[in-house]
């Protein structure tokens, strides 16, 4: 049998040997990605920042404010659209008793003109209206007007 400390040794040697060679990847690989994508625009700084997000923050309260607005304005939409609705029944009930009126006002227009066409003619009557004179003077009470024959 084969003496086990050179085998060992040898089990040892490879061990490093790939560590070494996978740092030496790793390590080329960084290289390689930092060649391939250089930083050529510094990062922004930390005052730049604060006022971007200041900027950002007022941007959004007005789109904020903004949105207040067009909800309250929905809703006020909304009311009038309901009471817009409300009006619509109600004209529309109101129709239907104006319809209903007049179908009745129809039927008794057409019993009515029944009822004349089938009346005998001389049954009509005529109106006839008297207007005092003007000029004339009403006689006293007691008086006929005819003199004074007593």
């Amino acid at each position: 049998m084969s003496n086990p400390v050179p085998r060992r040794s040898l089990v040892a040697i490879v061990a490093i040997l790939s560590l070494v060679g996978s740092i030496a990847v790793v390590r080329a690989a960084g290289a390689w990605t930092a060649a391939s994508a250089p930083l050529t625009v510094k990062p922004a700084d930390a005052q730049t920042l604060a006022t971007q997000l200041a900027d950002e923050q007022a941007r959004s309260a007005q789109l904020r404010a903004q949105l207040d607005q067009v909800t309250a304005q929905a809703a006020q939409l909304a009311e009038a659209l309901q009471a817009a609705e409300a009006k619509a029944k109600a004209d529309t009930s109101s129709a239907a008793e104006l319809v209903a009126k007049l179908k009745a006002a129809k039927t008794r227009l057409a019993n009515l003109q029944r009822q004349m066409s089938s009346a005998p003619a001389a049954t009509v009557t005529r109106v006839v209206t008297q207007t005092a004179s003007p000029t004339a003077t009403p006689a006293a009470y007691g008086d006929d007007g005819g003199g004074g024959d007593d």
